[in-house]
């Protein structure tokens, strides 16, 4: 068939809205948050070639014991001196280049001062949020919104709310101001009908974004579905690489706004990237047979690694999942 003539694919329109790109945080997971200075960077160009809006380069005070990370490295405890070196190239090259980092307020390591991480090109903080630290979020919070940064808070673990519990959530979180409030599907457990339902939930008191995981393969759906509902921040990786099954594809995102938005891509450095990723992290083919039924338990990051480390973990899955199938423990709206 004459090229000139085929039709072209039929790429989904996803509106206009913001990308942050969390290979470097997300994806730290898998690299034991060691990442080299030589993959970094090539994420970090390859994220804004692909049409990434922010970058994010992961956590500053560091992770609460919970995660198993044993101790603190360069990407899960950020300095101001790692932030700056990581950022300076691009914010020099690319005046439109943005950078975010993450705040859980349970870890207990050294963090920049919020106007240190504006002096290191931080555009944004975004904030875990669960009720049992919401009082140590709040004043970290103010403290960050003081200096100008733009906020996020992410609220973990959405699919263990049900859809009234996480509107009244987000009508308490809002009082923060915080400019997007984040529904996180850590567990990977949610369909696309019930993002759109948790998107609705949210209201229209502030932006609305979706941080989705690919336990079930449904990363990229759930986003489109949370896009279609309204929501106008979606986060992405290289790779899907992330915790546990991963996140929604930078390179597949990239592709449906590069045809629905027409912005132009690098696919040279997006694929400069992906090969750095590889040499570093090998093999990133994540959604196995233990994703799934996680995904499908609506089982937590830290009960999924309990799994893994288990003498047998595909029994030890199979155990775990029967159990939940007996007790009828999904998300059960």
């Amino acid at each position: 068939m004459d090229q000139q003539s085929s039709p072209r694919p039929a790429f989904c329109a996803v509106g206009r809205h913001q990308v942050i790109d969390v290979t470097l945080r997300d994806g730290g997971f898998r690299s034991d948050f060691a990442w080299d200075d030589r993959t970094a960077q090539a994420v970090i160009e390859g994220a804004f070639a692909s049409g990434a809006d922010y970058c994010e380069l992961g956590y500053v005070g560091g992770l609460p014991e919970l995660h198993g990370l044993g101790a603190p490295k360069k990407y899960s405890a950020l300095t101001a001196m790692d932030i700056h070196s990581l950022t300076a190239k691009s914010a020099e090259d690319r005046h439109s280049s943005r950078f975010c980092v993450m705040r859980h307020p349970t870890g207990e390591e050294p963090q920049p001062r919020p106007c240190e991480l504006v002096e290191a090109n931080v555009h944004m903080v975004r904030f875990v949020f669960h009720p049992s630290w919401a009082e140590k979020l709040r004043q970290e919070h103010e403290e960050a919104k003081s200096v100008g940064l733009q906020t996020a808070i992410n609220i973990a673990l959405a699919s263990k709310y049900s859809q009234h519990q996480l509107g009244d959530l987000a009508d308490k979180i809002a009082q923060l101001e915080p400019d997007v409030i984040y529904i996180a599907d850590t567990c990977g457990a949610l369909h696309p009908t019930q993002v759109v339902s948790l998107v609705d939930a949210m209201g229209a008191t502030t932006d609305v974004g979706f941080h989705g995981h690919d336990y079930l393969t449904l990363a990229i759906a759930n986003s489109l579905a949370a896009v279609q509902a309204g929501a106008s921040w979606i986060d992405t990786s290289l790779l899907g690489l992330g915790r546990g099954a991963g996140n929604a594809r930078t390179e597949i995102w990239g592709a449906f706004r590069a045809c629905s938005e027409r912005i132009k891509l690098d696919p040279h450095a997006q694929l400069r990237a992906i090969e750095e990723l590889h040499h570093q992290v090998g093999n990133v083919a994540q959604a196995d047979w233990i994703s799934v039924i996680c995904g499908a338990a609506n089982l937590t990051p830290p009960e999924e690694d309990a799994i893994r480390s288990a003498t047998d973990p595909e029994l030890e899955a199979l155990r775990v999942y029967e159990g939940v199938l007996e007790e009828h423990a999904g998300p059960s709206w």
